[in-house]
């Protein structure tokens, strides 16, 4: 029968530090913003924008569009449309004052996105150029 102490090495040796729990949490907000580059250069649009926001920039998603909004102002941008693929988003880009698009892509649908107040949705980026024209129209 194993020691106490052995035991507590044990949980202890596979407890994170306080500074491994840091660095794990920001390992999987780069991990979004690697989804966001995957994603966006499947559906050819990686080289639409300069920047974005990406949950390494913050933890409350309205202060992820703030400063994407932010970061395009400094780039001479007066206005701008948020794109997300769930009912937070969309939240956060109204909590920010901008519009939202919602792109049902994943788990929500079109209906969901809508009923959520998106000021625009498409179901996919699958044909780029309708949905340019649909953003932009």
């Amino acid at each position: 029968m194993p020691a106490c102490t052995g035991d507590r090495s044990r949980r202890t040796a596979v407890r994170p530090s306080a500074g491994r729990e840091r660095a794990a949490e920001a390992a999987r907000r780069e991990g979004a913003a690697r989804a966001v580059h995957r994603k966006s250069s499947s559906a050819g649009l990686w080289g639409c924008w300069k920047f974005g926001g990406y949950g390494s920039d913050a933890e409350p998603r309205v202060e992820i569009v703030r400063t994407a909004f932010r970061r395009a102002q400094e780039l001479g941008a007066t206005d701008a449309l948020v794109i997300g693929d769930t009912p937070r988003d969309i939240l956060a880009a109204h909590e920010a004052g901008l519009p939202a698009c919602g792109v049902a892509t994943g788990r929500w649908s079109i209906h969901d996105l809508a009923t959520h107040g998106a000021e625009k949705v498409i179901a996919t980026f699958g044909d780029i150029e309708a949905s340019i024209r649909l953003l932009l129209g």
